[in-house]
Formats: structure tokens, C-alpha cells, sequence
């Protein structure tokens, strides 16, 4: 998936560097996708209740295994 659109909120969770994307479409209530890994993973909530931060910890040791770049804020 390409990288996520730049001035998203950042938040880490699990040890993962998260950015928080517009939602993709009307069924989609909370959008989130990897900042500088390759390859990117996206999460795409569809309950407005879901609570983000536990489904983001939770995938956090799978992703951690992708290779991480800059950290968010990091500037070259």
C-alpha cells in the first residue's frame, strides 16, 4: 500500500508508528496506516465504538517484524 498522506496524526502503539488517515469511504469510521514501513500495513475500523489503541497494540507484534525507517516526526 502506497505511504500514508503526510499531516495525519501520529501515535505509536504496540512499538508501531501509526498515522491516522481520513476515512476511506462512508463505511469506514477510523482509517490508520504504518509510517516508514515497507511494506505498509492499513487498518480500516468500521465501528466508531471500536477502541483503535487496543486493535493497533494488539497487531503491533505482527508488524514489528516489517522493517521500520524514520520514526513520525523525524525530520531529514
Amino acid at each position: 500500500m502506497p505511504a500514508p498522506e503526510t499531516g495525519g496524526d501520529c501515535l505509536d502503539e504496540g512499538g508501531v508508528d501509526w498515522v491516522a488517515q481520513p476515512p476511506a469511504d462512508d463505511r469506514t469510521a477510523k482509517m490508520f496506516s504504518t509510517h516508514g514501513r515497507e511494506p505498509g500495513v492499513q487498518v480500516r475500523l468500521r465501528n466508531e465504538t471500536t477502541d483503535a489503541s487496543a486493535v493497533l497494540s494488539a497487531l503491533g507484534p505482527a508488524v514489528q517484524d516489517i522493517k521500520a525507517g524514520e520514526p513520525c516526526g523525524t525530520t531529514g
